[in-house]
């Protein structure tokens, strides 16, 4: 947020040039904090790998995450062209792959909403 507000600041005095060097910079250090944060749930999902009964778990969690990509996709190409998504086999299965990333953040949001609730 310092790096984000003292660009727009410079930018009064700079000009645009510096409001958008600081929002750039100010991506960069979320980005970079964000991907240190997410290291150690990383690390112990590969140490979990080893472990037989830890495997079970996070292969039925990818494929729940493969069946709601795989609906969001069905989802836009049957609303983008009006036809079933099933004649549309290889475009859908692209957007499954697109959407594989979304769909864990939307089941992400649903099981921490849940427990936030839960927790208030």
């Amino acid at each position: 947020m310092v790096v984000f507000i003292s660009g727009h600041l410079l930018a009064h005095l700079l000009g645009e040039l510096a409001s958008k060097v600081g929002a750039g910079l100010a991506m960069a250090v979320l980005i970079s904090g964000f991907t240190l944060w997410c290291l150690p749930a990383v690390r112990w999902l590969y140490d979990a790998w080893d472990k037989p009964f830890a495997k079970t778990p996070i292969v039925l969690l990818h494929i729940f995450i493969l069946l709601v990509a795989t609906v969001l996709a069905r989802s836009l190409v049957a609303e983008s062209l009006g036809l079933p998504p099933q004649s549309f086999d290889l475009t859908t299965s692209f957007l499954v792959i697109l959407f594989y990333l979304p769909a864990w953040m939307i089941v992400a949001a649903v099981v921490l909403a849940v427990v936030g609730f839960f927790w208030l």
